[in-house]
């Protein structure tokens, strides 16, 4: 992925933060329990979650460690211990920290996001080959459980067949409140129902966000215009419980 705005770098730890909310039980109810985490246990971080994903066209190893410690400081213990010849972690959006760390044989890339006064570290390991794969756009839309909108580009893609979750991020021309309208019929003809009808559904300004559920399967729209005026970013969440 090579970022072009900050609007998407926020967006895609939006994407590992999905991940979070649906693996709650299994990360948050682990969090006093949880073994030490590898080579970051020196920084106090506990290992909560792993599990293998596809990102775009790549795979990879994604870890989830938690810490104890504010978000401010994990940050700096970050930036010490995992990039010692500077670079380290940089802050994208409020509460949000991102860094990618290389040794010739790895690419690990971080997010680290802040909860309430705790941390929460999204650590994806993937080979140089593999890091490349994923950097690329997806070489086909990915999300087939929900309808596109129309005329939107996919350019990027998360997904973790152990929780049946999916994330993916495409970019529009048209204004969030107009993929909110549009997104909403297209999910209404296709079985979907919002348990709060009306929330989100006129055209208008600023981010758009609706949850929709069929059956066993539920599913968050989220829109927002891009900060550097070029369109709109949809984060679209599908997880089948």
């Amino acid at each position: 992925m090579q970022y072009r705005s900050h609007t998407l770098r926020v967006f895609t730890a939006l994407a590992f933060l999905a991940f979070a909310v649906v693996c709650y039980g299994r990360i948050f109810q682990l969090w006093g329990g949880a073994k030490s985490g590898m080579s970051l246990d020196q920084l106090g971080a506990k290992e909560l979650y792993r599990a293998k994903v596809q990102v775009n066209d790549g795979s990879g190893d994604l870890t989830v460690y938690g810490w104890d410690d504010d978000f401010e400081d994990a940050l700096a213990a970050l930036g010490r211990t995992c990039f010692p010849n500077g670079g380290g972690m940089k802050v994208v959006g409020d509460g949000i920290g991102m860094g990618i760390a290389r040794n010739g044989r790895t690419v690990a890339r971080m997010i680290l996001l802040k909860t309430s006064g705790q941390s929460v570290l999204f650590r994806l390991v993937q080979s140089p080959a593999e890091y490349e794969l994923s950097e690329k756009k997806p070489s086909t839309r990915f999300m087939s459980e929900l309808p596109p909108f129309p005329g939107s580009e996919p350019i990027f893609f998360l997904k973790n067949a152990d929780t049946g979750t999916s994330v993916e991020i495409s970019r529009t021309r048209s204004r969030a409140g107009t993929v909110s309208v549009s997104m909403d019929d297209a999910l209404a003809s296709a079985g979907w129902q919002c348990p709060f009808p009306g929330d989100g559904s006129t055209v208008g300004e600023g981010p758009v966000c609706r949850f929709y559920v069929r059956k066993k399967d539920m599913c968050c729209i989220l829109a927002t215009d891009m900060n550097d005026g070029t369109g709109t970013l949809v984060l679209a969440m599908h997880n089948r419980l």
